[in-house]
């Protein structure tokens, strides 16, 4: 490139820019040098960012870009590579006021940023470091578009307290640079009432969406383009049959879906995502359209990669440790989709893998599994003590009846109690089973009543698990973790 061709290309596009050629080339070498970059770059960023030509460079005042340099450098505690990829990404800031007690200088953003957003030092450099632009905008003036405004905008319309506002903005900064309240289409106003309008939202819908996924108030929302919110949107209802209230249900529980690359030929675009499923899994349209309204963010996860945690490696992971045929695999999934996001083969105690080891304990065969794989998603820790109530009373087949476990240990235990009692050793699985609204029309006495009469304490643990040594001639202990897990969460739930 030839530099002093190209300076005078830019003052004559720029006739603000008043000094000479010459030294307007040093300045070019200085900042291809000090920034390490090719030609294209530095005319890119020069061309961005014209200014940069009129700029002190070398001096030791502390307005010199060298001085605004060694500043971002050691404040923001930035390796050569990250201070280069920042002032690539917005020049801009070696315009800006750096060290004054004014409030627009960087030293006073900073300090704005880390006391209003209570940040540590560690968050604040990761959050300018993720978005530089921060550094270049109105801070503290009465404008609408001044950050100060712009929190008090967020705070007041999604009712958030100090707290929410804060996790939000450190989630996506980029909402502090976001146009709010014009009417034009692409406003944070516009598209609150486009999400509100669109998917029948209430207020608190709303404002739980946007604190889910606040990075919904930057996407494009009513273009023809197929990455728009409208297109996507358009995309699911056609794609899995969904009813208005069906549609607006599932992007309720789930905004991340309308973050997701949808049509490419990408395999982790949800079309490649849904075709791999109906294949993998042999599935009719019906059947993939029921899998995915009962679970979608099927349609987030890694479906191919060779990673642990991918669809693919669970589903080798189940058919391989269980023997699975692929229709017995299919049946499962099909069954209890949610198998795809259990944590499948750590050491944790949560994980499938420890799970199959304490149930193959208990006996429970393969095809059990099958039949109620939802023991899976059971904590292992208090699998044992559902076990004691339920093997007294029902066959081995009906054991782990997935209604049963569905319900808390406390309401286990109430009913066990109260049944047993009541219909002098008659008791049957059903009346663990059975919804609260029959166990009320028939016997008189709802759950809470019930939960009330017979609560879960240790004492209560102990008398089952000696119940069920004395009816099955073995014995079950508990050690002190599962009786703390049963206690925990049984009284939470019941």
């Amino acid at each position: 490139m030839n530099y002093l061709n190209f300076v005078r290309e830019i003052k004559k596009e720029n006739p603000v820019l008043r000094i000479n050629d010459e030294l307007c080339v040093e300045k070019m070498y200085f900042y291809k040098e000090t920034l390490k970059l090719s030609d294209d770059e530095l005319a890119k960023m020069i061309k961005t960012f014209p200014h940069l030509l009129d700029y002190d460079i070398l001096s030791k005042n502390e307005t010199s870009v060298k001085s605004k340099l060694r500043f971002y450098k050691e404040t923001l505690k930035l390796s050569d590579v990250e201070l280069v990829k920042m002032i690539k990404t917005k020049p801009a800031l070696l315009g800006l006021d750096i060290l004054s007690e004014n409030e627009t200088s960087v030293k006073s953003k900073l300090r704005f940023y880390k006391e209003t957003l209570k940040l540590s030092d560690d968050e604040l450099i990761k959050m300018i470091k993720t978005f530089p632009h921060l550094l270049g905008l109105d801070i503290l003036s009465e404008n609408e578009a001044s950050v100060k405004n712009k929190l008090r905008f967020y705070k007041e319309t999604l009712k958030l307290t100090d707290e929410e506002l804060i996790k939000m903005i450190k989630t996506f900064p980029h909402l502090l640079d976001y146009d709010i309240l014009s009417e034009n289409e692409t406003s944070v106003k516009s598209k609150l009432r486009f999400y509100k309008e669109t998917l029948k939202l209430t207020d608190d819908e709303l404002a739980k969406m946007i604190k889910t996924k606040p990075a919904l108030l930057g996407m494009d929302i009513l273009s023809e383009n197929e990455t728009s919110v409208k297109s996507k949107l358009r995309f699911y209802k056609e794609t899995l049959k969904l009813s208005d209230v069906e549609l607006a249900k599932m992007i309720k529980t789930n905004p991340a879906l309308l973050s997701l690359d949808i049509l490419s030929e990408n395999e982790t675009s949800v079309k490649s995502k849904l075709r791999f499923y109906k294949e993998t899994l042999k599935l009719t349209d019906e059947e993939l359209i029921k899998m995915i309204k009962v679970l979608p963010a099927l349609l987030g996860y890694d479906t191919l990669s060779e990673n642990k945690t991918s669809v693919k490696s669970k589903l080798r992971f189940y058919k391989e440790t269980l023997k699975l045929s692929d229709v017995e695999l299919a049946k499962m999934i099909k069954t209890f989709p949610a198998l795809l996001s259990l944590d499948t083969l750590s050491e944790n105690e949560t994980s499938v893998k420890s799970k199959l080891k304490y149930l193959k304990s208990l006996n429970v065969t393969t095809e059990q599994i099958v039949d109620n794989p939802i023991l899976l998603s059971h904590p292992s820790l208090r699998i044992r003590f559902r076990y004691a109530i339920i093997s007294q009373i029902a066959s081995d087949d009906d054991i782990f009846n997935s209604r049963v476990l569905m319900s808390s240990e406390q309401n286990i235990y109430s009913r066990y109690k109260y049944f047993d009692g009541r219909l002098k050793g008659k008791i049957r699985l059903s009346h663990l089973i059975a919804g609260q609204k029959v166990i009320e029309k028939r016997f008189g006495v709802t759950q809470e009543e019930l939960n009330n009469l017979f609560p879960l304490t240790p004492n209560a643990v102990e008398e089952v698990l000696k119940s069920y040594e004395e009816n099955k001639g073995k014995k079950l202990e508990l050690d002190e973790k599962e009786m703390q897990a049963i206690l925990k969460v049984g009284n939470k739930n019941g």
